[in-house]
């Protein structure tokens, strides 16, 4: 069975349903897999990272649970960076190991953000040269900090292939369908949403 293994990155100051809400649906697009003909040889798992393994902080206060430090991580088919509510910048820079993970990622692996999750991958040199989109507070901080970063702020969802951004935070759930149907199928995809909707 071919396990699609995906890794959402948890940073304090997140709100915890930009985690919690992909881990939900991934599981509801797992669930459809396992009814379909696709059970026998196809599964979604989730592993949510910090930098340092132990759980995160989320904007809130409430604490979102974590399975792996990512300098501990195994190998991942997509990685999913959400949001941080305030201060994006201040806070992605905070996480020195999860910037040098991202920037040693192996190319095969499809690399996300939902919302601000884009400063992580734009700090990483991830989005050097790619089209984005996030949330568009953050223009005037791309176009000085990133300038490599070509944005598309009308965009709520930017595909290129290995790098896929979602521009505000509640895109987390376009993001997660659109990653379902990447990974399994329209048919897994329509199923997923009419479950969640």
């Amino acid at each position: 069975v071919h396990m699609a293994r995906i890794a959402v990155v948890a940073v304090a100051g997140c709100p915890a349903s930009g985690v919690t809400g992909i881990i939900d649906a991934m599981a509801v697009a797992d669930h459809w897999i396992r009814l379909s003909p696709l059970g026998d040889e196809f599964r979604i798992t989730v592993d949510v990272l910090s930098e340092d393994g132990r759980p995160v902080i989320g904007f809130a206060g409430t604490a979102i649970a974590v399975d792996h430090a990512v300098t501990d991580a195994a190998s991942y088919d997509v990685v999913i960076v959400p949001p941080v509510v305030l201060d994006p910048v201040g806070a992605f820079l905070q996480c020195e190991a999860t910037l040098a993970w991202l920037r040693g990622l192996p190319r095969t692996t499809v690399v996300t953000s939902v919302g601000t999750g884009a400063v992580l991958l734009a700090e990483s040199g991830v989005l050097d040269g790619e089209t984005a989109t996030t949330n568009p507070a953050l223009e005037s901080v791309f176009a000085q900090r990133y300038p490599n970063v070509r944005l598309d702020l009308s965009s709520v969802l930017v595909d290129n292939g290995r790098v896929v951004t979602a521009g505000v935070m509640a895109a987390f759930i376009d993001l997660a369908l659109h990653l379902v149907h990447r990974l399994a199928g329209h048919v897994i995809a329509v199923s997923t949403a009419k479950a969640l909707g």
